[in-house]
């Protein structure tokens, strides 16, 4: 079925798919819009009417994009993004009008700098009750970071929510923080964990991490990108193509790992089966159905989870990107102990044993 049939019908409303690499493309630069058929590796290109538009380009960008869309729409086997301005921008009027004469051409909006519920609201009663979208919205201040929850719930509830995009930058300029950063980041470090934390309260809600500004330092973008998916991010933002295999490898498993993963939970199926067992030694570690579950999820094993889902004994967030299960938030209660568990289990447990899986790389 062709494309434009596909999204006529309504097939990319509502689905999850996955953003590991989102890739911003300035929409007033036709000569890149062109080579968007080249980018056919990258999880989710964005076109923007924003901060990479000149202000004095904007209305140019947003024609560029009217064109591309109504010549190119067919063309595309994978949804379409394009980020508007913000909902207090002066441009926000003409953007609007745009994303509804382009109709069903757009799957996707992008919606910077969303710091309230009310720009949540004013966005859906001027689309319109009957224009259907997927949302990824960006939390780029004090303010946003703060009500984030409350911003979510409402967006969740007008938009199919997709994600959260953490714009690093203006954040940092919002609440004071140098926007030289080291390279892990650790200025940003409680901005970023609640963003995540955040997102596993609501289904399909992606947390997409900061942009890595030197694109031409491949290595500091990959130790950027690897410990952004350790956290439970599910993806990176890009602004250099070159950038996109990095990023989308650190967001997915390896075979190693996913071999690894089937291997364990068969193991754990077989033993609880034939030895009613719930716990069982596995390569030399002791295991049991939470490590399974979060294994199943990090690995990209998300019909593994489901059948260890119906056997429930803990409260769990399950709400990754289906096809790129790159990170997970459990959370156990028992009578004896709490705690948290992301990702790579790291830290160890009341009693003082080592939590961690031995996952391979």
């Amino acid at each position: 079925m062709a494309a434009s049939a596909i999204r006529q019908a309504g097939t990319y409303f509502g689905r999850c798919l996955p953003r590991r690499a989102v890739l911003t493309v300035p929409s007033s630069d036709w000569k890149k819009l062109t080579k968007l058929p080249t980018f056919t590796n990258t999880d989710c290109v964005v076109l923007d009417l924003e901060d990479g538009v000149a202000e004095s380009a904007k209305q140019l960008g947003r024609e560029n994009i009217f064109r591309y869309l109504n010549e190119s729409t067919s063309n595309f086997n994978r949804e379409i993004c394009v980020r508007i301005n913000a909902v207090t921008s002066s441009h926000i009027n003409d953007d609007v009008k745009l994303i509804k004469d382009l109709s069903t051409s757009v799957d996707c909006l992008f919606v910077p700098k969303v710091d309230s519920v009310d720009d949540m609201k004013w966005l859906a009663d001027r689309l319109g009750s009957k224009c259907q979208y997927n949302l990824v919205l960006y939390c780029e201040s004090a303010r946003s970071l703060v009500d984030l929850r409350s911003i979510l719930t409402i967006a969740s509830s007008l938009f199919s929510l997709q994600g959260v995009v953490f714009g690093s930058d203006d954040f940092s300029a919002d609440t004071g923080i140098n926007g030289r950063y080291s390279l892990e980041a650790s200025e940003l470090t409680y901005a970023r964990q609640k963003i995540v934390t955040t997102c596993r309260l609501f289904e399909n809600a992606q947390p997409i991490d900061m942009v890595y500004i030197n694109f031409k330092d491949l290595d500091g973008l990959k130790k950027q990108a690897e410990q952004g998916a350790a956290w439970g991010f599910t993806g990176k933002q890009v602004i250099h193509p070159q950038q996109v295999p990095i990023v989308q490898a650190a967001f997915s498993p390896s075979e190693s790992a996913r071999v690894w993963a089937k291997e364990l939970i068969e193991a754990y199926d077989r033993h609880e089966k034939e030895e009613g067992k719930g716990a069982f030694t596995f390569r030399g570690q002791t295991m049991d159905l939470l490590d399974c579950l979060h294994t199943a999820y990090i690995s990209g094993l998300p019909w593994m989870a489901e059948k260890l889902q119906s056997r429930k004994i803990l409260l769990l967030y399950l709400l990754s990107t289906p096809a790129v299960m790159s990170a997970t938030i459990v959370i156990e209660l028992s009578a004896h102990f709490f705690y948290w568990l992301v990702f790579d289990f790291s830290g160890p447990d009341p009693q003082g044993t080592d939590t961690k899986l031995n996952v391979p790389p």
